[in-house]
């Protein structure tokens, strides 16, 4: 019944899209978590290019405009250049109809397929490691996701990319991911940030960003990285992080369990902080990345963008059974080519505490220049100088 409705609609748009002529200056832009990932990166150079552009920022919580009025007044930027609207409103499905240029990174409304007079820009978050798109055969997405153009951060992910969105190779752009620009530009913000997220006194910080798991065996019982970790390494991370006055910030995934029963973690260095909790803080994300010491993770496209910075990486073994999708690429041959250290063991995380020390990561794994291309420029300003050439 759901298809049958959303292919109505997707024939429904195709005649809007015939009959409305977008507004040419006019360019939108949908992320997920509201206002950030490579959309926000987009819309930050695309607001310093030109005065006669106008912005739209679909959204989907009313928390986001603050946050947003907010970074415009901080910059000293031109609030009238940006209009606010919520994704699910008529008033926001015709604010996407009539721009010219659509800028998102987890797709824009399931049942649009096309785009007349259009550009769609699909600037996907993050280089996958896991099956997404066409890719994914074992959980595979009924409303794929729609793009006229792509990204990918190399020429090996092009033609990853192109598989998994069923799209020419011709059609993916090989760009620095936009949201790498916030990674590589140390920010002077430090201060402040860390107060947003409570971690105010702490000499430095680590971040860990857990990719989420699913659900195992009883409804009331939760899987997540946690099962996964062994306590005693875990101590030797609190034990370290404590001896210098750091912290670790765990950041859950908006998919995570965790977010709607955060445990209580018996580490005095070890902080979690939910999705909810870091969208109200109004901190982008990669901004953040640029001011720790190092990165934890395990299957996250963000360990292919930490590599650009050179700072230590940890990764713990994912427990494949207990994640939905299939891999791409094995876990243990990207942290090879990434040069990203096993934290699983003791003697693995004390070897990722030294290099944290040493305040510098492994700058070439043996397949890092596969992976990760340092050459490419900013990404934010090649998608936008091709698009307005369209």
């Amino acid at each position: 019944m759901r298809r049958a409705f959303y292919a109505a609609l997707s024939l429904a748009v195709r005649l809007l899209q015939a009959i409305l002529i977008p507004v040419r200056h006019q360019y939108c832009y949908l992320s997920s978590p509201d206002f950030s990932d490579n959309a926000f990166y987009v819309f930050r150079a695309a607001l310093g290019r030109s005065k006669s552009l106008r912005h739209v920022w679909l959204v989907n919580s009313p928390a986001t405009r603050t946050n947003i009025e907010t970074y415009l007044q901080t910059h000293g930027l031109d609030s009238r250049q940006v209009v606010i609207a919520d994704k699910r409103s008529m008033r926001g499905f015709v604010l996407f109809l009539m721009s010219h240029v659509v800028f998102h990174t987890h797709g824009v409304y399931p049942f649009v397929r096309s785009s007349h007079r259009r550009v769609v820009v699909n600037l996907w978050h993050g280089m996958p490691i896991k099956q997404i798109g066409a890719l994914n055969v074992r959980t595979p997405n009924p409303y794929p996701t729609y793009g006229d153009l792509h990204i990918a951060s190399s020429q090996v992910f092009r033609y990853i990319i192109a598989a998994a969105f069923s799209a020419s190779p011709e059609r993916v752009i090989v760009v620095r991911p936009p949201r790498v620009d916030g990674l590589v530009e140390y920010s002077s913000r430090a201060a402040d940030m860390m107060k947003r997220l409570g971690l105010s006194g702490y000499e430095g910080v680590i971040a860990w960003l857990p990719t989420y798991r699913t659900e195992s065996g009883a409804p009331t019982e939760i899987r997540s990285f946690l099962d996964e970790t062994e306590q005693s390494v875990l101590e030797k991370l609190d034990d370290y992080c404590c001896e210098r006055n750091l912290v670790v910030l765990v950041k859950l995934h908006p998919y995570d369990r965790l977010n709607h029963c955060v445990p209580t973690l018996p580490w005095s260095a070890i902080r979690v902080v939910t999705s909810d909790q870091w969208n109200t803080s109004g901190v982008q994300l990669y901004e953040f990345l640029s001011i720790t010491r190092g990165l934890i993770s395990d299957i996250s496209s963000v360990v292919f963008d930490y590599a650009y910075n050179c700072k230590p990486i940890g990764s713990f073994p994912l427990h494949t059974e207990a994640y939905p999708r299939d891999l791409i690429l094995g876990q243990q041959s990207v942290n090879r080519d990434l040069g990203v250290l096993d934290i699983s063991s003791e003697a693995g995380m004390k070897a990722f505490c030294e290099s944290i020390d040493s305040g510098s990561g492994r700058c070439e794994g043996s397949g890092l220049s596969l992976l990760v291309d340092r050459s490419l420029e900013s990404g934010a300003e090649v998608i936008l100088r091709h698009v307005a050439n369209t």
